[in-house]
């Protein structure tokens, strides 16, 4: 399966995956967004590769219920299709 048809433009992702996209052609084309971490009640899960870059503070995460401590300056990357949530940013 080709990522680009033959008109050489990338293909719209799916409708239920559009919200995880940037409106910028820079990030947008990977899915990619920058926001400050956020506190989750709940775990949630999608089809995304997550990748999670502390820079100031450390980060504790439930992932497939164990938990995870992630230091300052460390970057993280994990199938996000495995259930997760940040429980505590310090």
């Amino acid at each position: 399966m080709k990522d680009t048809p033959d008109t050489g433009r990338v293909t719209a992702a799916p409708g239920h995956e559009r919200h995880f996209y940037s409106a910028s052609r820079a990030f947008g084309r990977f899915g990619m967004r920058i926001f400050d971490p956020q506190v989750m009640s709940k775990p949630h899960w999608h089809g995304h590769i997550e990748a999670n870059f502390a820079i100031n503070h450390t980060m504790g995460y439930d992932i497939d219920s164990q938990q995870v401590h992630v230091p300052a300056a460390r970057l993280t990357i994990f199938w996000a299709g495995i259930p997760h949530r940040l429980h505590a940013v310090t």
